[in-house]
């Protein structure tokens, strides 16, 4: 028999079940008593984790900005002038062409009209070209004469001298910004609701008074958000402290003593149970409950939609 099948292998515990006869089934000194928090491991509802991950504000502000952003890059970000990073970098070929239209488009730069100007060329091959180029503020009219470039050996990528061959100059591209803020937040909001979760399967609850209470420079719909500081003690009898950001004060100073979440081993790893999105509640069985399922499932919205939304648009865009 080898050492690996003679040692016995760790199994971890298996989440307390809730509901039904749960209770009976605990053993008499793991019986949660009224509603008090069940001993860990628990098993904690879809709809309670789903509001702990993406329904804090950092999170749903994330994808309302990323997803809003994204509008942006789609609409700019091709339209940039990407391509003469690439094909206009090596030895250039000039030649003569002539103005065959101009035409207004619907784009502006700096509140001044964008306008396509085609043209048409014989190059070197003896081969006629055209092509369009897209200059601001400054219309051309059919027979103009103007210096067409390409690289040199392949007329099959031209402009115009000084003109650019899309819609927007490369400053468009930094439209990106907006979604890349947005994301940011969203992976902050992750971060934050996969701790909540953690906590709420894992953590020890305590009870914690309030010590300090500060204005921060943030507004939430016109209410000032403030930092309260909370001092609980663990199972082992040391104090520590529990730090809520919220504008809605009053769910943590209704009581005289609030409940918190902490890792056993690690109690600076704390979180106020009234403050976690969604506020889930504690039965009489001592297992989390989604205290409003509706108001549960509506912080999916935003996600979803984002995520359908331009998974939708990529798709009929490129590959439909």
């Amino acid at each position: 028999m080898s050492a690996e099948e003679s040692s016995p292998r760790y199994m971890p515990p298996e989440p307390l079940p809730c509901g039904g006869m749960a209770g009976a089934r605990r053993s008499a000194d793991r019986r949660p008593t009224g509603h008090d928090l069940g001993p860990p491991p628990r098993a904690v509802p879809i709809l309670v984790r789903l509001a702990a991950l993406v329904g804090g504000a950092t999170a749903q502000f994330g994808w309302a900005f990323f997803g809003f952003g994204m509008v942006f890059v789609w609409v700019f970000f091709p339209a940039a002038e990407w391509e003469s990073l690439v094909r206009f970098r090596g030895e250039m070929a000039t030649v003569t062409g002539a103005v065959v239209a101009c035409e207004e488009t619907n784009c502006k730069e700096n509140e001044t009209r964008v306008y396509a100007i085609h043209y048409a060329f014989t190059a070197a091959d003896g081969t006629e070209r055209t092509g369009v180029s897209y200059a601001t503020g400054s219309p051309r009219s059919r027979g103009d004469a103007v210096v067409v470039e390409h690289p040199k050996g392949d007329p099959s990528a031209s402009r115009i001298q000084g003109l650019r061959r899309s819609t927007f100059n490369l400053w468009a591209s930094f439209v990106a910004i907006f979604p890349l803020v947005g994301l940011a937040f969203i992976v902050v909001g992750l971060a934050r609701g996969i701790k909540a979760n953690r906590l709420l399967a894992h953590g020890n609850l305590a009870r914690g008074v309030l010590r300090d209470k500060q204005p921060t420079n943030v507004t939430v719909n016109n209410r000032r958000v403030y930092r309260l500081t909370f001092a609980f003690t663990a199972e082992d009898g040391r104090t520590f402290e529990a730090v809520a950001r919220t504008s809605e004060t009053e769910r943590l100073e209704d009581d005289p003593e609030e409940r918190i979440l902490y890792d056993p081993w690690n109690p600076r790893y704390a979180a106020m149970l009234d403050n976690l999105p969604g506020g889930p509640e504690i039965d009489e069985a001592g297992c989390f409950q989604p205290k409003n399922a509706a108001r549960n499932l509506a912080v999916l919205i935003l996600p979803l939609m984002t995520l359908a939304g331009h998974g939708l648009y990529v798709y009929f865009r490129f590959a439909g």
